[in-house]
């Protein structure tokens, strides 16, 4: 019987690196995109700049590993990849499942075009409390996220499979490239 290798350490460095990777793209893409324009609302900046993170996210945590035997650069990098539960190739949707930045930057957005939309009418009472209760919304889901990242942060450190909530849901496991 073959024991699996553990990944726990080297997979939490590829996180790492992804990270850094990701945040590196949005801001060279933003600073193109933004370079040569003068921004008068910032509520353009930040739509576009969610939609941005939206796109990058997608394509560098679920269709590159997809595209890449399972890898994203941070995990091609330390040797480890994205399997289906059953150790066969993941499949393009389980990528999707798994990736809860995609997911956070879906609800990011959907709130910042949400407020937008609130913001584009005049300022009085009624208006200045839904913005109060959006920024306490904001708050709260950015907290939400903190803990789900926490929590899949734990369960990869203390379960015997190393994985985290996002892999049990997408039915995907992390192992070594050998």
């Amino acid at each position: 019987m073959q024991v699996r290798q553990s990944v726990r350490g080297i997979r939490i460095g590829a996180a790492i690196i992804d990270m850094v990777v990701v945040g590196t793209i949005n801001t060279i893409i933003r600073n193109i995109i933004f370079s040569n324009i003068i921004i008068s609302q910032i509520e353009a900046y930040s739509i576009i700049g969610d939609v941005i993170s939206i796109i990058t996210s997608l394509t560098f945590y679920s269709i590159l590993p997809f595209l890449n035997n399972g890898a994203t650069i941070g995990k091609s990098l330390v040797g480890i990849k994205v399997l289906s539960a059953d150790y066969n190739k993941a499949s393009l949707f389980q990528l999707i499942i798994r990736n809860v930045f995609f997911i956070s930057a879906l609800f990011l957005f959907f709130m910042n075009l949400f407020s937008e939309i609130k913001l584009n009418h005049e300022l009085d009472t009624e208006l200045l409390q839904e913005i109060f209760a959006l920024g306490l919304l904001y708050l709260l889901i950015g907290f939400i996220f903190f803990i789900l990242y926490v929590i899949i942060f734990i369960m990869i450190l203390s379960s015997r499979e190393e994985r985290g909530l996002h892999d049990l849901i997408a039915s995907t496991i992390v192992v070594d490239k050998n």
